[in-house]
């Protein structure tokens, strides 16, 4: 993914190995046309909540890249889960809180939020709240329902009068 040169319509991507009998050819990598689909879908997405929750631009994007290739690797089976916007975001969710795990103790704010709700509802609020997306976008992103999102924002906001 990262650092290949693409090649515009063809859906594959050129790297260069090295021959040892001759100039290097190119390797050409294909990648599904859905999954580059959902990529350009709901990668800024992710890329912005990976930034909140991390509060580093370059920890987000390394989060992001990392969930998504990792997508790459599973992605029939993600396809014939039956929402693989589930699956990516159990990736992206894994990845960051192992990052966050990882780090310096968290500090106020949006990650204060993790700590002190259930994930699914720290995550509507981090999406709906901190990033301004609606319920229904929120939902898709997560791969769940409207209402189920609605319903973590309900009860999030009963465990947190004041957030």
């Amino acid at each position: 993914m990262a650092g290949a040169p693409h090649q515009p319509g063809s859906g594959r991507s050129s790297v260069r190995a090295h021959h040892p009998s001759g100039p290097p050819e190119p390797l050409a990598v294909c990648l599904p046309l859905d999954y580059t689909a959902f990529c350009l879908l709901h990668r800024d997405a992710y890329l912005r909540y990976a930034q909140a929750r991390l509060t580093d631009a370059e920890a987000g994007r390394a989060v992001v890249e990392t969930a998504l290739g990792q997508l790459a690797l599973i992605w029939p089976t993600a396809l014939s889960s039956s929402c693989p916007a589930a699956v990516a975001w159990r990736l992206l969710g894994h990845l960051i809180t192992s990052s966050v795990e990882h780090t310096a103790p968290a500090s106020a704010g949006r990650e204060d939020v993790h700590g002190r709700l259930p994930a699914v509802q720290a995550d509507a609020v981090v999406l709906c709240h901190h990033l301004s997306l609606t319920p229904r976008q929120a939902a898709a992103l997560m791969g769940v329902q409207e209402p189920t999102v609605s319903s973590w924002l309900s009860a999030a906001r009963r465990s947190l009068p004041t957030a």
